[in-house]
């Protein structure tokens, strides 16, 4: 099956979250890609260096800018947005690509990958959201995506 109409759009620091991704594109051949990138050095190396910035950065509102220009969004009905979880929430990244999403007017649904804990990645994914867009359900960790991706196209809009 071809999947033109769906978009799969991730940040991946550690590479776990691509790995996700990566499994997504082989199970909807035909779908876009966007990787959610920002500029060097935004990132320490160090993961408790990282969440530090990322707290910082949602603490003082100042998102980190995606340097990978946007695809037209206009072209997909569902878009699945893949993120690590940073200290129980999206990472930064995320919040920036849901801030273009204003006016979209299909379905968005996180994927995410954690250690442990996702904490309150769900609340903070849909209060990050812009108002009025439709949120499917999460799916954590890649186990059985194809359940997960059965349950979203029955729920399209």
């Amino acid at each position: 099956m071809n999947n033109p109409e769906i978009l799969i759009a991730d940040y991946s620091w550690s590479g776990k979250t691509r790995r996700v991704a990566d499994q997504l594109m082989d199970l909807l051949p035909g779908a876009g890609r966007y990787e959610l990138t920002v500029p060097a050095g935004t990132f320490p190396t160090d993961m408790y260096a990282t969440d530090a910035v990322a707290t910082k950065q949602i603490t003082d509102h100042a998102y980190p800018s995606l340097t990978t220009p946007l695809p037209e969004l206009t072209n997909y009905r569902l878009i699945l947005v893949g993120s690590p979880v940073w200290h129980g929430r999206p990472a930064t990244p995320v919040h920036s690509f849901l801030q273009t999403l204003t006016g979209f007017t299909g379905m968005v649904a996180s994927f995410f990958t954690d250690a442990g804990d996702q904490g309150d990645y769900d609340a903070v994914f849909h209060q990050w959201a812009p108002a009025g867009l439709t949120i499917g359900p999460s799916h954590e960790n890649g186990a059985n995506l194809s359940a997960w991706l059965t349950e979203l196209t029955s729920k399209e809009v």
